[in-house]
């Protein structure tokens, strides 16, 4: 099981640096490139599915559901066309185009005149008045997407179905296979930036302590584990305690009483508390390293905020208060790693 969860875990990464990279891109720090957001997280569902890992991975796929919705289904921008006049000497038409924006109040005008080819104006419009002309007209509607991928650095003029407004089944579609648990239904405008925001924040924080890891020279703790009964925990945290994409290399490093690989990330706690899901169970991190045989100290804190990092207050751990275990969480930890 080990590969598909790597496999899992570098296609979650993908898709997230993906996200990072079409949010640069809109901010004009960052050139466009196509990229099928539907086909990969499709692909990613079809992996939780098929080896039974809704569970593990859940909290990401309810943050993609989210996004996808903001992205393709926020009605960002709707063009209204009319045809104010016509020139039959000239081949002619001068179109209004009043265009609403989810950004600004009322609508923006513009009046442009435009000219035909003489055959196509003869058959289109020579013979209609402006009421028959404008009958069948109807609004452009752009999605968030398509707003945002016009404001990139592009030379392409690639137009894909998915970049339009209102493909409400595609998105359901992709996620029917699955029941997801803490979804929630409303209007989801805005969802994508706080997303990107939260991305690179975690994506600072961990490149901020994977430099200082390396300053000190930090080791992982000495406990019982074994190197695959570390990797077999994680297998079993990962997506309830640790974060999902939380890799069973770097988990297990944090068992392990030799230096930090290269490379090596910050296990993210996720754990909450059970009376109040805003704030992390920071006792439960303790409890876990107890029940693996770690000899928890008050010294070995500093090493805790570097080995764990909570998303929540900073991800770190109070240590004027000393360490506490036997948290709400401990007879789950100890029945967990007791069957290692």
């Amino acid at each position: 099981m080990e590969s598909i969860y790597n496999k899992v875990d570098n296609l979650i990464y993908t898709i997230d640096s993906e996200f990072i990279k079409f949010s640069d891109c809109a901010e004009k720090t960052g050139k466009f490139e196509y990229y099928d957001f539907f086909s990969a997280i499709d692909q990613l569902i079809e992996l939780v599915r098929r080896y039974s890992l809704v569970k593990n991975y859940n909290d990401k796929l309810v943050q993609y559901h989210h996004t996808m919705k903001d992205l393709f289904e926020t009605e960002a921008k709707v063009i209204f066309i009319e045809i104010i006049e016509k020139n039959d000497n000239n081949s002619e038409i001068t179109v209004k185009y009043s265009t609403y924006q989810l950004d600004t109040v009322g609508l923006i005008d513009e009046v442009k005149t435009i000219s035909i080819d003489k055959m196509e104006y003869k058959s289109m419009y020579q013979n209609k008045n402006l009421k028959e002309l404008n009958k069948n007209t109807t609004p452009i509607r752009m999605s968030r997407y398509r707003v945002l991928k016009n404001k990139c650095k592009s030379e392409s003029d690639l137009i894909s179905l998915i970049e339009q407004w209102g493909d409400t089944m595609k998105i359901e579609r992709l996620f029917y296979k699955i029941h997801l648990d803490n979804l929630i239904p409303g209007y989801y405008s805005g969802y994508f930036e706080q997303y990107v925001k939260k991305l690179k924040k975690q994506v600072k924080n961990l490149n901020h302590k994977i430099n200082r890891n390396k300053e000190v020279k930090l080791a992982g703790f000495k406990s019982h584990l074994s190197i695959e009964q570390a990797k077999e925990l994680c297998r079993l945290l990962r997506g309830e305690y640790i974060a999902p994409e939380t890799t069973e290399s770097n988990f297990a490093a944090v068992f392990i009483n030799q230096p930090l690989p290269d490379g090596f990330n910050t296990v993210e706690w996720i754990k909450k508390q059970k009376r109040n899901k805003s704030e992390l169970n920071k006792k439960a991190v303790f409890d876990l390293l107890k029940i693996a045989g770690v000899d928890l100290t008050k010294t070995d804190l500093p090493t805790i905020n570097s080995l764990i990092c909570g998303t929540l207050n900073h991800g770190n751990w109070n240590g004027n208060k000393g360490i506490k275990t036997e948290s709400e969480a401990y007879p789950e930890l100890k029945e967990i790693i007791s069957k290692l």
